[in-house]
């Protein structure tokens, strides 16, 4: 009983980020940067002392683009951007600092994910890993059937094209996702029984905070990438097309064991 109300030492974001199986530390990191985070550690009184970082990551266009300008002995390869993050420098995450990071752009990421599954498919190689699965759960698109129908015309360059042609909407909703769920921070932590005191309580609603602003950043980004891959309605007609067309290619007694198989009405 003492113990539990002892106050909370440690990184309170990363702490909740902990609690959620499905993203990886690259992606903590991420969230983290954007949310920003406060560090408590023992100080002389027997308090604990905060020590906050403010987020580095502001906006869709710093994980699209880049938020920095990187010296001239920084190389940043076709496809990469160079980024401030807050990276951990320990397991638990109680050293934090601020690092300038040459990583994928967050469209990269996203192609490389759906190339991945577009081989998977198209091979019947190997299931999707975990990480695979929880994108394509966390993303409000019928991504999974895209690539499916997509390979089932038999034309690997069609697989691609798609990929190119929805990767950037992808990705922006991608981090919608990721972030949707950081605004949620506050919520989680009771849900966990996490014991913070009333003051990381409230410095956990501004970061918090600071995640729902990114989100009100990425709508109008949101809209204009939509537009450009012709939004979620094409997105989806796009798929059924493809399914048309795959059924059309198909031998006869193909598509009746389908049908038989309940296949066909989905």
């Amino acid at each position: 009983e003492t113990a539990a109300m002892l106050p909370f030492e440690g990184n309170i974001v990363w702490s909740v980020l902990k609690q959620w199986d499905h993203l990886d530390d690259d992606e903590r990191e991420l969230i983290m940067s954007i949310t920003g985070t406060t560090i408590y550690s023992r100080a002389v009184d027997g308090g604990t002392e905060p020590r906050p970082f403010v987020p580095t990551v502001r906006s869709m266009a710093d994980l699209l683009q880049g938020n920095i300008n990187p010296d001239e002995d920084t190389e940043v390869p076709p496809g990469s951007v160079a980024i401030k993050l807050l990276q951990c420098e320990d397991a638990d995450c109680t050293d934090v600092t601020e690092e300038v990071v040459v990583q994928p752009s967050l469209t990269t990421r996203v192609i490389g994910i759906m190339r991945s599954l577009s081989e998977k498919i198209a091979t019947a190689s190997a299931a999707p890993t975990a990480a695979e699965i929880a994108f394509v759960n966390s993303v409000p698109l019928p991504v999974y059937q895209l690539l499916a129908a997509s390979n089932a015309v038999n034309n690997t360059g069609i697989a691609e094209a798609k990929i190119n042609q929805y990767a950037e909407y992808v990705a922006i909703e991608f981090a919608h996702a990721l972030l949707a769920r950081a605004g949620r921070m506050g919520t989680d932590v009771r849900l966990i029984g996490t014991k913070f005191d009333a003051n990381q309580l409230a410095q956990m609603e501004l970061h918090r905070e600071a995640a729902l602003d990114f989100l009100r950043t990425i709508q109008a980004e949101r809209q204009t990438a939509e537009q450009k891959a012709q939004g979620f309605v094409a997105f989806a007609s796009d798929v059924a097309q493809m399914k048309r067309t795959m059924r059309a290619n198909m031998p006869q007694q193909l598509v009746d064991l389908l049908s038989y198989a309940g296949i066909a009405a989905r």
